[in-house]
């Protein structure tokens, strides 16, 4: 089970790509190790399976090294003090912050339809289910989306507020 700021963390490192030419402070958390790990044979067989297909380049690895910058936004740190987490510029990060909402919010809709187990929705159908204060995934994940999808990553807020 992720916690909201890991599962942002992993969301970014499914879009971002690192410039060897930035500074990125090291964040080091075994949860995070362990998801990049795990993925990397997943990465090795859609990679070797889109080669088969005559598909160039198109997943890369896991790319970690926005975690802390990932982690303090989540956990409500302002724009600005980003700076002290990289180098990246502020467009670059806004852009990456974009995508991995729009990723989640994708997932967000997959959840609402699936359920976690086979007997989830016929508890919740019954109205006495042990389940009732335990959030779903999709309720995880929209907690995940807004805490990234704010202030200057907010697309829409930003346009309301242009002159």
């Amino acid at each position: 089970q992720l916690s909201i700021d890991q599962i942002n963390q992993l969301m970014v490192a499914l879009v971002f790509e690192s410039k060897r030419r930035e500074w990125y402070q090291p964040f080091n958390n075994p949860i995070l190790r362990m998801v990049q790990k795990d993925a990397q044979p997943i990465i090795s067989r859609i990679q070797m399976e889109e080669l088969k297909a005559g598909i160039t380049a198109s997943v890369r690895p896991l790319d970690f090294k926005l975690a802390g910058a990932v982690y303090a936004w989540t956990n409500g740190e302002t724009f600005n003090n980003l700076k002290k987490y990289t180098s990246t510029p502020d467009g670059d990060i806004i852009r990456t912050f974009r995508l991995s909402a729009q990723l989640i919010k994708h997932l967000i809709r997959i959840a609402r339809h699936t359920p976690v187990r086979p007997s989830d929705h016929a508890i919740r159908a019954e109205g006495n289910s042990p389940l009732k204060s335990t959030p779903t995934l999709s309720d995880k994940l929209y907690s995940c989306f807004h805490s990234l999808y704010r202030d200057e990553v907010d697309a829409e807020k930003q346009l309301r507020q242009t002159p």
